[in-house]
């Protein structure tokens, strides 16, 4: 979860707290970089081994759901650019390979002709990541609110309001010095959230005061439950079942610009770190009073929005999700459309993953060159192996050959 629109379509990770705190941790070992283009280098290639007929067929249907604005993407890596055209034709050209059913063997000799290897700046070395694994969940809602279906989830609110900074600072040069990471294509905010208060933008209400300020029922969609209600925010996107049976998708559709909060780092006396589990969290949340518990969610200022919508979610990039193959990354450094190579063992549920993966989702807990969130599929199964998933990998993304 992304995602999780999940676009941050960012479907609800087993670990997803845990996640936050141990980024801290992580990345402090490593200097940090700015610059997307610092983000990948060119490396050795990796033995890929991976279920080819599988490959085939999600390749297919990633491909076939490819939104045309991945061809107006540059990527700019140590001073190489691809368009996203060029980049495009090559994976087709990969696809069209597949469909000579190749073995591993000849799958590798034709990576190795076409494309190179580019390993991540990572988190404690090049190529190194953080894995962590989200599902979609399947929630209960009901049409009406009542107890214990109390949280509205709601629609996007028609006051709320975006601010492309890019679009100011090139309308107002006297500007570009506060934006100049915008230039540099460093790190930094993009898009401002508020809403208008007698023609003046103000910031948009925080998750506490979005809460004290009431329900028009006009903006709701479902009525979940309240700890659902913000597991689903976290994750960005998930199935909603309603007692007659019918099942709908929520899809994230907006955010009320405030930063992620994991709540997690507040439940440290009540749970121990090496057990913080988002089934710890739920587990501990469900004995509090609904006081207690609105106190605690509303240390995470981050409100979510949805729309209803049928099918798979998509996710952030605004493709269907694929088991096992989606992930997210964190967008300044790695572009939504990309292949990437993951090569990745689970400890805790003895299941070694080696596959080309396909960059399509980013999360409000994966931040930086060296987080990669794993989508396991649906139900419960999946959600055992995305809460199972807290490991590290190597990760290279696929660019195509400049030297053909």
């Amino acid at each position: 979860m992304a995602s999780f629109n999940f676009r941050r379509v960012f479907f609800l990770t087993q670990k997803v707290f845990l996640l936050a705190l141990s980024m801290v941790c992580i990345q402090c070992a490593r200097t940090p970089i700015k610059k997307a283009e610092n983000a990948l280098r060119e490396s050795a290639p990796p033995q890929v081994l991976d279920d080819i007929a599988d490959l085939r067929e999600d390749l297919r249907s990633y491909l076939q759901s490819m939104p045309k604005t991945f061809q107006e993407q540059t990527f700019t890596y140590r001073q190489t650019t691809w368009s996203g055209k060029e980049v495009l034709q090559a994976y087709q050209n990969f696809l069209a390979f597949l469909d000579s059913y190749p073995d591993l063997k000849q799958t590798n000799a034709y990576l190795n002709d076409h494309f190179k290897f580019y390993e991540v700046y990572g988190s404690k070395a090049w190529g190194d990541v953080f894995v962590t694994g989200y599902f979609e969940p399947l929630y209960q809602g009901r049409r009406k609110a009542k107890a214990p279906y109390l949280a509205p989830a709601r629609k996007l609110p028609e006051d709320l309001v975006w601010l492309n900074l890019r679009d100011f600072a090139e309308e107002h040069p006297q500007l570009s010095p506060h934006f100049d990471y915008l230039v540099k294509k460093e790190k930094g905010p993009r898009l401002l959230r508020g809403r208008l208060v007698e023609q003046r933008v103000v910031p948009y209400p925080s998750r506490e005061e979005i809460t004290k300020n009431g329900v028009n029922h006009k903006d709701v969609i479902v009525w979940l439950d309240p700890i659902d209600h913000f597991f689903l925010q976290i994750q960005g996107s998930g199935t909603v079942q309603l007692d007659n049976g019918e099942e709908f998708t929520l899809a994230y559709a907006g955010q009320n610009g405030h930063d992620y909060v994991a709540i997690g780092r507040f439940l440290t006396d009540q749970i121990p770190l090496k057990e913080m589990t988002a089934t710890k969290i739920d587990e501990y949340l469900r004995g509090l009073s609904a006081e207690e518990l609105q106190q605690l969610l509303n240390k995470n200022p981050s409100y979510v929005f949805f729309q209803k919508r049928e099918g798979r979610p998509l996710t952030s990039q605004g493709t269907p999700v694929i088991d096992g193959r989606s992930i997210a990354t964190d967008s300044h450094f790695f572009p939504k459309g990309l292949l990437a190579y993951l090569d990745l063992e689970i400890e805790k549920a003895e299941i070694k993953i080696q596959r080309i993966v396909f960059n399509q989702d980013s999360g409000g807990a994966i931040n930086g060159p060296g987080r990669v969130d794993l989508f396991w599929g649906r139900g419960k199964e999946a959600g055992r192996l995305a809460g199972l998933t807290k490991d590290r990998g190597k990760l290279w993304f696929l660019l195509p050959r400049k030297d053909l």
